[in-house]
């Protein structure tokens, strides 16, 4: 997977990253049993040292990642202002290192410092390293300014394919997918954080707690994780999305009026990637900035994603029944 944004910009993190793991693999060899949750009384769970630190190490990690993955679209698609989101791990990341410090204090059997205090002298450290690590990021290495590899005579080969088992009544599928990197390993990465989590939860008492993060880790993994797929069929389009297959748009062929191959700004456009929405159309989408428009007789609108959108787009006009 391609990086456009440097990873030494996230440098403050990855410290306060480094900061905490040295508490959990403190609190590993320390016997006894230290709070590992906090209700509006106070502890309300027991547990071993290294517990606590770990749920905020995993929390930290899940941060981090999608701040790297922001940051990234923002390098891409973005100008090359300063981009305020840089800021997102640094403030959340270091809020987890004040908490980080007082489970050392407590690890420790120290007087805890203040949190929000703690969080503030952090913040103080950290923010502006991330300033000036943000202004100092090289512009993005601009993409050649080439058309996209096509095979027209292939293109128009398949088309005629479908046409002809469409006019013959024979059955036909066509289907493409978009897998980019935090799909494909990305979420399956955060939804193991998040069993992870979920699984410490249960281990130091709090069961229903933790079944809800195994749950929603399962659900993250396997609902955003695989990617998207797009088939086409006799009489309709569906797309899918993730392992579990959720079907994210279904379309009759017949009700198609227009089909043709759109460019976007992903950011622009629709603020970010995977399901989206503007004033204009319904969007799926998980990489790039290619797709199929589809108008349907009703005026709706549609685009998705391709990697190909001029194969996708001659395979459904071929396919509809008001084609040819």
């Amino acid at each position: 997977m391609k990086l456009y944004h440097p990873l030494w910009t996230h440098s403050a993190a990855f410290a306060m990253l480094l900061f905490r793991s040295g508490v959990v693999l403190l609190g590993l060899s320390v016997p006894g049993e230290f709070p590992t949750h906090f209700g509006p009384g106070g502890p309300d769970r027991w547990g071993a040292a290294w517990e606590l630190p770990l749920q905020g190490l995993i929390a930290s990690i899940f941060v981090v990642v999608i701040s790297i993955g922001i940051d990234g679209a923002f390098a891409q698609h973005g100008e090359r202002s300063f981009n305020p989101f840089c800021l997102i791990d640094e403030f959340l990341v270091g809020h987890f290192t004040a908490m980080a410090i007082q489970d050392l204090a407590r690890i420790q059997g120290r007087p805890e410092p203040g949190l929000w205090k703690t969080t503030l002298v952090v913040w103080a450290v950290a923010v502006p390293i991330a300033i000036v690590l943000e202004r100092l990021r090289p512009p993005a290495a601009a993409e050649p300014e080439t058309k996209p590899c096509t095979d027209s005579e292939n293109d128009e080969r398949l088309a005629r394919e479908v046409a002809a088992s469409q006019k013959s009544g024979r059955r036909w599928m066509y289907w493409e997918s978009q897998c980019p990197g935090w799909a494909s390993w990305g979420m399956p990465v955060l939804g193991a954080c998040f069993v992870a989590l979920g699984a410490a939860e249960a281990h130091s008492g709090d069961r229903g707690h933790g079944a809800f993060l195994v749950l929603l880790g399962i659900a993250m993994a396997g609902s955003l994780g695989g990617g998207l797929r797009v088939s086409v069929g006799r009489g309709e389009l569906t797309v899918r999305i993730g392992y579990f297959g959720w079907r994210v748009l279904q379309l009759t062929l017949s009700g198609i009026a227009s089909v043709e191959v759109h460019s976007f700004n992903p950011l622009k456009d629709f603020g970010g990637w995977g399901l989206r929405w503007n004033r204009e159309m319904r969007a799926v989408f998980l990489r790039g900035d290619r797709g199929v428009k589809i108008t349907n007789h009703d005026n709706s609108r549609y685009l998705i994603g391709s990697d190909q959108p001029e194969r996708l787009a001659a395979v459904i006009e071929a396919a509809r029944p008001t084609s040819g």
